[in-house]
């Protein structure tokens, strides 16, 4: 029997394709014979394939019915795929989700987390699922509590150190250098070799771009705040209009939009809504800035062009990124000193061609996919 892998979770397989880079997943063909992602939420049940990767869904679209019937679909699937390997992201609710096959199949959950909760719920006051904060923060230790090894990368930042401090997950600590999770897909690295950012290009806009789903948590209303402040600061003169760029959708866009237009910058912000993600590659290339309030997968596309980089000093990044060297951290949950940050860049453009290519040089190093086959068996044997 080949090796196979079931990668479960509790978001929706159209979520996911809005997000614009779900086949990074396809990384994981190099160790694995056959992969699943299986989406226990969704409005339709519905298959995609590509290459040895099958995407999944099992929802129905009715969000409580189909939590309460994740852990019998993610048993009756698993039966008749019969994986060797189970992976999860799901922080919240893996322990609720995974329960079927725990106790009749003997399934081994490795958990690895792609957010810090207690970052989410500092910076944002929100939690990651909705639900009251000490109840997610029950269901959290619950997870760790099912799960049979906790996957981290030297790669992810701070990651480790918050890991190692935590009773529940530093005795189920397994660390390796790079994550699938943490590789933008090889169609975008390859492109992404072959262009590096021009920062002579002529353009008749500053362009700040940002690139994610637009959800609570992502913090993009501070965004819109962010340019609001660089609009009134009388420190700066531009040479030319300044104009942000959001890639992404959500259930918050219509809340975003609303808020620019009563902060009165909504002439200066463009939503493009969901963009394939071989056709992201342009935005990045073409952009001066990438603003980060809370972002993963795209805020390492960006580096791996040379595009410099505001952030949020929060979550991963920290510890993988150095404030003035490849990156300017802004204090977290503040859109003024984000918009300082941005500012310093359009006033100094040596400080900004500098921040760009140390990110690149970082990124490539990091990044790379070259050894993913040699970390997936560190991860799963």
């Amino acid at each position: 029997m080949g090796k196979k892998l079931v990668y479960f979770g509790t978001t929706k397989l159209e979520d996911m394709i809005h997000k614009g880079n779900v086949w990074y997943v396809r990384h994981y063909e190099a160790y694995f014979d056959e992969v699943y992602i299986v989406y226990l939420m969704g409005d339709e049940k519905k298959t995609v394939f590509e290459g040895k990767t099958t995407l999944v869904s099992l929802g129905s679209g009715r969000n409580k019915l189909d939590l309460f019937l994740a852990p019998y679909r993610l048993l009756k699937f698993s039966k008749n795929v019969k994986p060797t390997s189970y992976l999860t992201a799901d922080l919240v609710f893996s322990w609720w989700t995974s329960m079927l096959i725990r106790f009749f199949m003997g399934g081994e959950i490795v958990l690895m987390p792609v957010s810090m909760p207690h970052v989410i719920h500092e910076s944002s006051g929100k939690t990651l699922s909705g639900l009251p904060l000490w109840l997610e923060k029950l269901f959290l230790k619950l997870s760790f509590w099912a799960s049979k090894r906790v996957l981290v990368s030297n790669a992810s930042g701070s990651y480790v150190e918050w890991l190692s401090n935590k009773p529940e997950a530093k005795d189920k600590l397994k660390v390796v250098d790079t994550l699938v999770d943490a590789l933008p897909t090889h169609d975008f690295c390859k492109k992404a070799s072959k262009i590096l950012k021009d920062h002579n290009q002529a353009s008749p806009f500053f362009t700040l771009l940002y690139v994610g789903r637009l959800h609570p948590e992502k913090l993009v209303d501070q965004l819109i705040q962010t340019i609001k402040f660089i609009l009134t600061d009388s420190s700066i003169q531009l040479s030319k209009p300044i104009r942000m760029i959001l890639i992404g959708d959500g259930p918050e866009r219509k809340n975003l939009e609303e808020l620019a237009e009563r902060l009165r910058v909504n002439g200066y912000i463009q939503f493009l809504g969901y963009i394939p993600n071989d056709q992201i590659a342009d935005y990045y290339k073409n952009s001066d800035i990438f603003l980060s309030p809370l972002t993963g997968n795209s805020l390492r596309e960006a580096a791996l062009f040379g595009l410099p980089i505001v952030a949020y000093e929060i979550d991963w990044i920290v510890g993988m990124f150095e404030h003035d060297e490849n990156i300017l951290f802004a204090k977290p949950g503040d859109p003024q000193d984000m918009a300082k940050q941005v500012i310093r860049l359009l006033k100094e453009p040596e400080l900004a061609i500098r921040i760009g290519q140390k990110a690149r040089e970082l990124a490539w190093k990091t990044w790379g996919y070259t050894n993913i086959k040699e970390e997936l068996a560190r991860s799963f044997e």
